[in-house]
């Protein structure tokens, strides 16, 4: 990710937003409201399955998008190294960070306890146990998963690597601080609290505090609902993400949840307000994905390998993995 300037602009106040009353929660507020009514005679060509929806739209709206293109006509070599590190990788969870100066190898962190050495020497020392062993530790690309509370985001790591690692609940906020997943020992997918009416300000710190320094992070990936739409938290972070200048990708979660006969419809008009609605430039204009992490179809069908080259291709990752 070349571009991670924030400036002064407060964005964990977005992702911490309470909502406005205790007894009402923020309704969804869908860009397209939802179906429109087809003949019975439609055609069955508008059927369209997670991985069509991500060829065709990202041909419509990213003709020219390096990434996309690779995506949609990958390289057999990467496709087939891609395909075996989520099948055939070693998964676990590295670390749960709470505050931002226990992540490990992270320099911004380091240089603030050297300039409190002096100072810390003369107090009583408790003892602390390290949250990882520095010998295991290797510095490896991370990407990021982003989105409000409930959107999927725990379910869409749990589907990309096909097993159930990431907590999941049907309620929202069940995970409170950033979850670090390893996979294969080449890259690591990060997990981040929600934001929104379950958000608190301390979690939106932390994560764009994360977002604005972790130098070994290459992606962030905005998880939306395809289902539902977009709702007042989304257009706020997705208006501070693009006068940030901050690169990140969408990723449209339960597509499974519409109608097959109307998803084409319904996220080509959603992807068009969106673009219209929020500023995003030609020049960082992100890569959609559509994905279902509940859908019945295989992985392929699911979008799912999709996202897993792009993870694979930001990640700029082709070494070999740990089994």
């Amino acid at each position: 990710m070349k571009e991670k300037y924030v400036g002064n602009v407060n964005i964990s106040r977005i992702l911490s937003q309470p909502a406005k009353s205790s007894s009402k929660q923020s309704t969804t507020k869908p860009l397209y409201k939802g179906p429109t009514k087809q003949s019975k005679s439609a055609s069955k060509k508008s059927i369209a399955s997670p991985k069509s929806l991500t060829n065709d739209l990202n041909l419509k709206y990213n003709p020219k998008h390096s990434l996309s293109q690779k995506i949609i006509k990958p390289d057999q070599r990467v496709q087939s190294y891609t395909a075996n590190l989520f099948s055939n990788a070693r998964f676990k969870l590295d670390w749960s960070i709470y505050e931002f100066k226990n992540l490990p190898h992270n320099r911004q962190a380091e240089e603030f306890d050297a300039e409190q050495d002096v100072e810390e020497a003369s107090k009583p020392q408790k003892k602390i146990t390290p949250i990882y062993d520095p010998r295991d530790y290797k510095d490896l690309p991370e990407v990021l998963f982003l989105g409000r509370c409930n959107v999927g985001k725990s379910s869409l790591i749990n589907s990309l690597i096909d097993k159930p690692l990431a907590r999941v609940k049907r309620f929202a906020g069940l995970t409170p601080c950033l979850n670090t997943y390893n996979i294969g020992n080449v890259v690591r997918l990060v997990d981040s609290p929600g934001y929104g009416v379950k958000g608190k300000q301390w979690q939106g710190e932390l994560t764009m505090q994360y977002i604005r320094e972790r130098q070994q992070l290459r992606k962030i990936y905005l998880i939306l609902n395809a289902h539902l739409g977009i709702n007042e938290f989304d257009e706020m972070i997705l208006s501070q993400l693009v006068e940030s200048k901050i690169s990140f990708d969408l990723v449209f979660n339960k597509v499974d949840k519409i109608s097959p006969a109307q998803r084409r419809t319904h996220c080509d008009q959603i992807v068009e307000q969106l673009l219209k609605t929020s500023q995003i430039s030609k020049l960082m204009r992100p890569t959609l994905h559509f994905v279902s992490c509940n859908d019945d179809n295989t992985r392929t069908l699911s979008g799912i390998s999709d996202l897993q080259l792009n993870i694979v291709l930001s990640s700029g990752i082709s070494g070999r993995f740990t089994r």
